[in-house]
């Protein structure tokens, strides 16, 4: 029997399944640079960015004083900026 991370033995013996596990499971993976990826109406798609402190304060005590995730109220910002200027 192989083993796979840590004491668990690989299914079947198989040593990609430490890959193939993650198949799947990431909706952007098989889209081509230059090409729009094929994303569900009201899906969430991962995106990472960076705020100054003083705005990251602001939106932390916004966030905690509205019974709000930071997530959301950055895309309801989103959302009404882009509307307000036509996109």
């Amino acid at each position: 029997m192989k083993k796979g991370l840590g004491n668990n033995p690989l299914q079947n013996g198989d040593p990609d399944i430490l890959i193939r596990s993650t198949e799947g499971q990431t909706a952007l993976a098989d889209a081509k640079p230059g090409q729009m990826a094929m994303v569900k109406p009201g899906q969430l798609v991962p995106k990472s960015m960076q705020l100054d402190s003083l705005l990251n304060e602001r939106l932390r005590r916004y966030a905690y004083e509205s019974r709000k995730k930071e997530a959301q109220i950055i895309r309801e910002a989103l959302h009404k900026y882009l509307a307000e200027n036509g996109f």
